[in-house]
């Protein structure tokens, strides 16, 4: 298949956005930039960008899509189906070339509750979402995912945004993602997710320039999927592969606020599974590790 980019970045880049200050495309056209949603060969389209820096998106044939940006605090741009199922398969390839903070990969949101979600395939100079809310790791497609929780702290008066990522060890920019394993392991994890509002491939972009050809992109579902196998067991919280006074240890001070996210899997934590850690859970490890209980 053709990729769209067959001149150099910067004079694509300047081209379109004076096309799109002269009018000559809109939101309907296959090229924007300027913040839009629509639709186009069955898929949903969105380019979205803050203030500051420039960038465009172009549709290409079926989902698959092209993307540069400037100088950009934040962009995002994707094309996906709302709302999507979570059987969802996604297969793609992309010349990914980004310079500075960028990464690729599947993106979503949900409601009731209201989440945002992440699958990232690759990245540039920084691996999100940058180490905090490490919740364990599972396999997948061939390779392990290190999965996440943190929270998006808005500026406005909205509500903190609880965001779920799953960020693959080693990068990619081709192959097939099966999208319904990572939901089942958050929700292994404690992470539960509301009803899909949208299940996309994105690219997005930082405070950095860049480049993506996304030039195949398909989507398709997958009825049964192994439920994935989470790393470690109840009251195992540093996976050190034995349950000793250490983790009830490390739970206690995870209960009260300490950051030991490098060495604690949480849902490791919750041996009583309510949902929650807190002094209990400190205290049934640290039980079992001397012989007092034999299970959870």
């Amino acid at each position: 298949m053709s990729k769209f980019f067959s001149k150099k970045p910067t004079m694509i880049l300047i081209s379109a956005i004076l096309s799109c200050f002269t009018g000559v495309f809109t939101v309907t056209a296959q090229t924007v930039c300027t913040n839009s949603v629509g639709t186009l060969n069955g898929y949903t389209y969105e380019f979205w960008k803050d203030t500051g820096g420039s960038g465009y998106m172009t549709m290409g044939p079926g989902a698959a899509f092209s993307v540069a940006w400037s100088d950009v605090n934040n962009i995002l741009v994707r094309t996906g189906m709302r709302p999507g199922t979570k059987n969802a398969m996604i297969t793609f390839a992309a010349d990914f070339h980004p310079d500075g903070n960028s990464y690729l990969g599947v993106y979503g949101q949900t409601r009731d509750p209201h989440i945002e979600y992440y699958i990232i395939e690759s990245w540039d100079s920084w691996r999100p979402p940058g180490g905090e809310g490490l919740m364990g790791t599972f396999d997948s497609d061939g390779a392990t995912y290190d999965i996440y929780r943190t929270v998006r702290i808005f500026d406005s008066m909205m509500e903190p945004l609880p965001q779920y990522w799953s960020v693959r060890r080693s990068k990619r920019t081709s192959g097939t993602i099966t999208v319904r394993n990572h939901f089942v392991a958050w929700e292994v994890f404690g992470m539960d997710m509301g009803a899909l509002y949208e299940v996309s491939f994105c690219v997005e972009g930082i405070q950095s320039s860049g480049t993506a050809d996304v030039y195949e992109l398909a989507f398709g579902s997958r009825d049964e999927t192994p439920a994935p196998t989470p790393d470690g067991i109840p009251g195992d919280v540093n996976g050190d592969g034995a349950i000793d006074i250490l983790d009830a240890l490390l739970t206690a001070l995870y209960y009260v606020g300490l950051d030991i996210s490098s060495t604690f899997i949480p849902a490791n934590a919750d041996v009583d599974n309510n949902g929650t850690i807190n002094i209990m859970d400190a205290l049934k490890i640290a039980q079992y590790s001397v012989g007092l209980i034999t299970d959870f």
